[in-house]
């Protein structure tokens, strides 16, 4: 510091006015990496802090029937009635941190590849094949998932399904049966 003084003092006009404009741009170089350090660590802060973790608890899920297209009038009528009874769990759940919603798998009963779009939103797909004594269907299901807030989830699912050659004759169809759905699951309170 003393030396920065000595040329000061002793320096000439031009001299000092380049010592302050370095020590001018020091200073201001400085204080944009502290903005733009300060300005990653905050946006890190809010993204992170705007990831949703389900409580843990029980959880209920019930699904609602939007739209049944392509399927013969009994089938129609079957998949319809089926639905009355809605409720399709109510289960204690322990979520793991940090949140996957992979998770819910298990309690879902599904093998769904989760692909992540963004905070709380995620999309999936799986494939069933259920056989009988007539053939087999195969269904497809796609499911778009939101997470509202850490008690609330919502789908809404596409399933396709489509049936072997020998069951769709002895259905009475030739165009697979398309089940548009919502479900919402919510948690319900502390585990029993």
């Amino acid at each position: 510091m003393a030396h920065n003084q000595s040329n000061w003092l002793s320096g000439s006009k031009h001299q000092k006015l380049q010592y302050c404009r370095d020590t001018a741009t020091t200073k201001a170089v400085s204080l944009v990496l502290a903005i733009l350090l300060a300005s990653v660590i905050a946006s890190t802060n809010q993204a992170s802090a705007s990831e949703i973790t389900p409580r843990d608890g029980v959880w209920s899920g019930n699904a609602s029937i939007r739209d049944i297209r392509g399927c013969t009038p009994e089938l129609r009528s079957e998949i319809s009635s089926d639905a009355e009874d809605n409720t399709l769990y109510s289960e204690n759940v322990t979520f793991k941190h940090p949140f996957e919603l992979k998770q819910f798998n298990d309690v879902w009963e599904v093998d769904v590849n989760w692909t992540k779009h963004g905070p709380n939103h995620w999309t999936g797909k799986y494939v069933e094949v259920e056989r009988s004594l007539f053939g087999s269907v195969t269904i497809t299901t796609e499911v778009e998932t939101h997470l509202l807030s850490d008690t609330q989830i919502q789908q809404s699912a596409l399933q396709t399904l489509a049936f072997s050659k020998g069951l769709a004759r002895k259905l009475g169809t030739k165009t697979p049966c398309v089940i548009e759905s919502d479900i919402t699951h919510r948690h319900m309170g502390n585990k029993r």
